[in-house]
Formats: C-alpha cells, sequence, structure tokens
C-alpha cells in the first residue's frame, strides 16, 4: 500500500505495524477544512482475514471491550466501523515509544537501565489500568471479567508527555463475547505466559498480575528472564518456576522488599499472588518510599 491514502473519513498516513490478525497505520481526520483535526491508530482486519467469520467476530469483541473501557491508562477507542466490506478500529494514538523501544535504546545507547523510579512507576500506571478493567462493568451493569492476556512491554506505551497507557486487548477475555472459542484458548506471548494459560485452562486476572511479575523483573534487570531462549525452553522454564536472580541496581536500599514483590507475582498458584492490580500497586509504592515515590508524567 502506497501512503498516503483515503479511507473512509480518514486518511491514513504510515503503517505502524501488522500482526496475523490486523495492519495498524497512522491517520488523520480533518473536519471543516482542517478547523478540527485528530491523529489517531486505524487499526484494520487484514485483507486475507476479511470474510473470515471468526476472525470478524474476534475484530468486533476487542471493538466492544475497549468501548466500555475509560481509563487513563488504557488507550481510548474512539470508532468501529466499515469501510468496503472491511471493518476497522479508530483509536487513541499515543506518541511516543513502547517500554520495549525504550529498554533498548536506553541500553544501546547509554548502557544502562530505565531507572528504577521510573520504571516502577510506569508498572504502577498499567496496573491502575488492570486494576479497572479487571473490574469493569458494561452499559448494562454487568460484570465484564476483562482478563488482557497479552500484557508485556510492547503492550505498554509511554508518550512523549509520560503518559501510561496499556493497549491492545486484540485476545482479551471477557465475558458474553461473540467468539466464545477465546475463553479457554492459548493466547498471548509465551514470555510472558502464566502457567494456567500455558495449560490452556480457564484465566482470570491473576493472570495479567503474573505477565506484571515479568515485567517487573524485565524493568528491574533491563532484559527478560528468558531472553534468547525458544519458546519450549520458555514453557520449561516458567512451569519449573525458573525466572533467574533479581539484579536490583545496588543504590537501592531495600532489594529484598523488591524480589518479594517479585516472588508474590509470580507465584506458580494462582491463590498466592497478588489478587489484583489494586494490592499490587500498593505493594509497589512501599519499594518506591525508599526513592522518592512514585514519579509524576512530567518526571516519567
Amino acid at each position: 500500500m502506497s501512503f498516503p491514502k483515503h479511507y473512509g473519513e480518514y486518511l491514513l498516513l504510515e503503517r505502524l505495524g501488522a500482526g496475523g490478525m490486523s495492519e495498524v497505520d497512522l491517520a488523520r481526520r480533518e473536519v471543516a477544512q482542517g478547523a478540527y483535526v485528530r491523529f489517531v491508530v486505524i487499526k484494520r482486519i487484514s485483507a486475507k482475514n476479511v470474510g473470515k467469520e471468526r476472525h470478524v467476530r474476534m475484530f468486533q469483541d476487542e471493538a466492544r471491550i475497549n468501548a466500555e473501557l475509560h481509563h487513563e491508562n488504557i488507550a481510548q477507542v474512539y470508532d468501529f466501523g466499515e469501510v468496503e466490506d472491511e471493518f476497522y478500529l479508530a483509536m487513541e494514538y499515543v506518541p511516543g515509544m513502547d517500554l520495549r523501544q525504550i529498554q533498548r535504546i536506553l541500553a544501546k545507547r547509554w548502557g544502562r537501565r530505565l531507572p528504577l523510579r521510573e520504571g516502577l512507576s510506569i508498572l504502577r500506571s498499567v496496573l491502575l489500568g488492570l486494576q479497572y478493567a479487571h473490574a469493569a462493568v458494561d452499559t448494562l451493569g454487568r460484570p465484564m471479567n476483562v482478563v488482557h492476556r497479552d500484557v508485556n512491554p510492547r503492550n505498554i506505551m509511554v508518550s512523549i508527555h509520560g503518559d501510561v497507557k496499556l493497549i491492545d486487548f486484540g485476545v482479551a477475555k471477557a465475558t458474553h463475547k461473540l467468539d466464545e472459542t477465546q475463553t479457554h484458548g492459548m493466547k498471548g506471548k509465551f514470555a510472558y505466559m502464566s502457567p494456567e494459560q500455558i495449560q490452556a485452562k480457564d484465566v482470570d486476572a491473576r493472570t495479567d498480575i503474573f505477565a506484571m511479575g515479568l515485567v517487573l523483573q524485565e524493568i528491574i534487570n533491563g532484559i527478560s528472564p528468558f531472553a534468547g531462549l525458544n519458546e519450549v525452553q520458555i514453557i520449561h522454564r516458567v512451569m519449573k518456576g525458573r525466572f533467574g536472580e533479581l539484579s536490583a541496581d545496588p543504590a537501592y536500599p531495600k532489594p529484598e522488599l523488591l524480589l518479594d514483590i517479585r516472588d508474590r507475582a509470580l507465584d506458580l498458584r494462582a491463590s498466592a499472588r497478588y489478587p489484583d492490580g489494586k494490592s499490587f500497586v500498593e505493594a509497589i509504592d512501599v519499594a518506591l518510599e525508599p526513592i522518592g515515590g512514585p514519579c509524576t508524567t512530567a518526571n516519567i
């Protein structure tokens, strides 16, 4: 596809990414000869999937779930529609980088990790978004029982203004989905899957807590505990609870506190983990106390 390209009421500007089911482009919408301009992300179901009923249902489910979620730490969905028999989502554009990009740039250009205070503050913001999503009810007041199932550094955006946004509910589990086959399927990235996900068992909010425990370790160590491993090796490590050492900044006065938080979040027993994002945030706040507390958006 060549850019720019008109797409319904939007102008597609450039390709941001493409996956197995969808394509994602930066777009612009103008009204009244430019008196109103909004930049958005257009997520379109891939041409090869158009007409495949299950993929269409999955895309519609993503639209429905996102449309019900309104939180400062979750990227907003503005619109869901159809152009030339192709479904699309118009979503909030977060000008910035994802957490993985930030980590890689820091490591490559300056040979350093993300500072612990900033890293824990980003983690805290994502947990607040997850707490909201896990407890969300729909417009009719029905519990949605949302589980993201794909929490990882690529789906954590940090804007140039310091805002932190969780994105991509494309494989999320929720009550009253059109595609009910999603409920027990293995969805997500192996390097951030909980034991119950790997075994294709039913999942709840504690599965996202487990993924956040792995993100926590990655923030602290500056590298994933499964870097360089294939899927089989990752699965073996997860099922054995082998996550490696935690190497906190030597200047941090309470490394044992971080280890306790990591170990509870990554307990193989879901019942022993933090039960929700709120309790995880409370633990993070205690860890942040010796280093000045949570950062503001200006600090991040």
